[in-house]
């Protein structure tokens, strides 16, 4: 399995505290997707539980400074950036069947509770990367502080790829309207959400690895044609 058509679905508890600190915590599993991820699931809720399945922890301090106050948020951006330490990153296998600790240089969340759907971006020692997925019930911020499951999926990404630098508004622009043209049923739902609903936001073109968008390689030669005539 390259891990270019992996998808990597983190599961587990998305808690904001009264504070404003936010956490999230639980199991990942790689997923062959394919390419372009367009028919890929969630792993069942047994794979996440498996006693196999590697652990992840990431802790933000605050929502980042441009976000208004709480009661008045209707959405927020999270900064995760981890160490590596134990319980601050990601566990990963490693060849000689160990499994170490890693973590992300930057790793950046936009909630959206009015839809549930959660972008995210960042990158570490391996690659950048973009991630997307949906929380267990729409989110409502306040002063009590909210948790709920959040089913994210993780995309690497090639060190050139012109997606790298899309902003989290990007990301989730194109994953709202993946889940608007998603023609696969789940019949379970995805992160919780039951009833059937097709709510597969890495099903975009921000998780196609074949190509990047034709907007953004147009964009790129106009690039270097600028740079030829300076």
């Amino acid at each position: 399995m390259s891990w270019r058509d992996t998808l990597f679905f983190w599961r587990g508890e998305f808690r904001v505290d009264r504070d404003g600190a936010a956490r999230f915590a639980g199991t990942w599993v790689g997923v062959d997707a394919g390419p372009d991820g367009a028919y890929a699931s969630a792993p069942p809720d047994a794979d996440f539980a498996s006693a196999r399945a590697l652990r992840f922890a990431a802790l933000a301090n605050s929502p980042a400074p441009s976000e208004p106050v709480p009661a008045t948020r209707t959405s927020a951006t999270y900064a995760f950036p981890s160490t590596g330490a134990v319980d601050d990153g990601w566990q990963l296998l490693g060849d000689d069947g160990r499994v170490a600790w890693h973590g992300d240089e930057t790793h950046d969340v936009l909630v959206d509770p009015a839809s549930g759907v959660v972008v995210a971006s960042g990158s570490n020692a391996f690659a950048p990367f973009v991630s997307a997925g949906v929380l267990s019930r729409r989110y409502a911020f306040g002063p009590g502080g909210s948790t709920r499951t959040l089913t994210l999926a993780r995309r690497y990404l090639g060190a050139k790829d012109a997606r790298a630098g899309w902003s989290l508004e990007r990301v989730m622009r194109e994953a709202t309207e993946a889940i608007a043209n998603d023609r696969v049923y789940i019949k379970n739902g995805t992160g919780g959400n039951g009833g059937g609903e097709k709510r597969r936001p890495w099903a975009s073109r921000a998780f196609d690895a074949r190509v990047q968008s034709r907007d953004d390689a147009l964009g790129d030669a106009e690039a270097r044609k600028r740079r030829r005539k300076a």
